[in-house]
């Protein structure tokens, strides 16, 4: 497949006449409906694509600070993984479908502290998604056959501050912020490659509260969390990013949310961290979604001790936790067949794990690798509200393709003051 470099200048004059807009708008009325109209009117489902953005009310980055005691943080409830009942899940389609992205292709680097930032972006190509009938003959590309749903997870080691010292971990920490309900919670996020060096990413349901219809706020992220603030400082946000579909419907396959950093001691978090990588669309059947991916994030929940259950160390919410896993099923949460289903793998993450990343390639070594390729979005229960075998052992991500593309372009040309 053929790809086209994109300079930062070029990615800029592709969103500047946008921008202006959006920024006029957000600073009168402080939240803004985005809907870039080349892509509308392609969609089938235009909603899917308009974008919601906001400015973080006039608060500074002290104050924050300050309300986020050792006391409240210690408090804050692990964010829960939103569920849905196994009597909703619909099995899937019969016959194939075929779903063709309106969006390009994009590839961008992962990167140390002052590493150049590329990004590439080139055309997208349909996907076909076998029918159940179809599927007894598809394998996972890993795994054990027959066992689509196997992960292997496991703690950042040697479990030592150091280590959450080294890079890539520290791009992924914790992220405490106050729901519409006055509770305050703590969840997941990593630092991404973006053209503002200022972008956090996480899960729609981290950004946005639906049932209110109203935006999460105090956001607080502390990268390579180990039992308390790490050497690289703690970053408020300035704006957020989600997505109608999300914002308004609650549909987990746009569970999608982004953050806008404030500047730390003049400086952007980008800058001073470097960045993950992130990859979108990309729309090679079947290696699309039969991908091998790294979970990562700070479960605190605790991990359910039923039979078949995983060993380990409990969940504590002070460990980076690894959960290694390929490609198990596609499912549709909301029930419609139109829209790209989202993944799922094996894994037994928590609550306090969301809007943490899946990562592709990962590696010790920037460069083409340690690629955002999805977040920790949902999982199954019982009727009851209760985990039961073998759902607790899985975990679904939206689909990284146009929607997932248009929050962080959206997010990455907001200018920090």
């Amino acid at each position: 497949m053929q790809f086209e470099e994109k300079t930062e200048e070029g990615m800029m004059d592709r969103f500047k006449c946008h921008w202006f807009v959006v920024l006029l708008v957000a600073v009168i009325a402080g939240i803004v409906v985005f809907a870039p109209t080349a892509l509308l009117a392609q969609s089938k489902k235009p909603e899917t694509l308009t974008m919601f953005l906001e400015i973080m009310p006039a608060q500074d980055s002290a104050s924050v600070q300050a309300y986020w005691t050792a006391e409240r943080m210690a408090k804050a409830i692990p964010k829960p993984l939103p569920v849905r009942s196994l009597s909703e899940k619909k099995a899937g389609p019969t016959t194939t479908v075929t779903l063709t992205p309106t969006g390009s292709k994009v590839i961008a680097n992962s990167g140390m502290a002052g590493d150049k930032r590329t990004e590439q972006r080139g055309p997208a190509t349909a996907i076909k998604i076998p029918g159940t009938a179809e599927k007894t003959v598809i394998q996972p590309l890993w795994g054990i056959p027959g066992t689509p749903f196997a992960f292997t997870r496991y703690r950042v080691f040697p479990d030592t501050k150091k280590t959450y010292q080294i890079w890539p971990y520290y791009l992924v920490g914790k992220l405490f912020f106050t729901g519409p309900d006055g509770v305050d919670y703590v969840a997941s996020a990593s630092v991404i490659n973006a053209n503002n060096n200022s972008v956090v990413w996480t899960a729609g349901h981290c950004v946005w509260d639906p049932g209110y219809g109203l935006p999460n706020h105090n956001f607080y992220f502390e990268p390579g969390y180990y039992y308390s603030k790490g050497k690289y400082g703690v970053w408020t946000a300035y704006a957020l990013v989600t997505i109608d579909a999300w914002a308004n419907y609650g549909q987990l396959e746009y569970d999608l949310g982004a953050l806008v950093m404030n500047r730390s001691k003049k400086k952007l978090i980008g800058q001073v961290l470097g960045f993950l990588g992130w990859a979108t669309n990309l729309a090679t059947y079947p290696q699309d979604y039969y991908q091998h991916w790294h979970l990562q994030g700070y479960p605190q929940a605790p991990r359910p001790l039923y039979p078949h259950t995983p060993p380990g160390a409990q969940f504590d919410g002070q460990h980076l936790e690894f959960n290694a896993a390929g490609f198990g099923d596609y499912d549709w949460p909301s029930g419609d067949y139109g829209l790209d289903p989202t993944v799922g793998v094996g894994c037994d993450l928590t609550g306090g794990c969301s809007g943490g990343p899946w990562v592709l390639d990962f590696s010790s070594v920037a460069g083409d690798n340690n690629k955002v390729n999805g977040n920790n979005s949902y999982r199954y229960v019982d009727q009851n509200g209760n985990p039961v075998y073998p759902e607790y052992l899985k975990l679904y991500s939206p689909y990284f393709g146009d929607a997932a593309d248009l929050v962080r372009d959206l997010a990455q040309f907001v200018p920090v003051p």
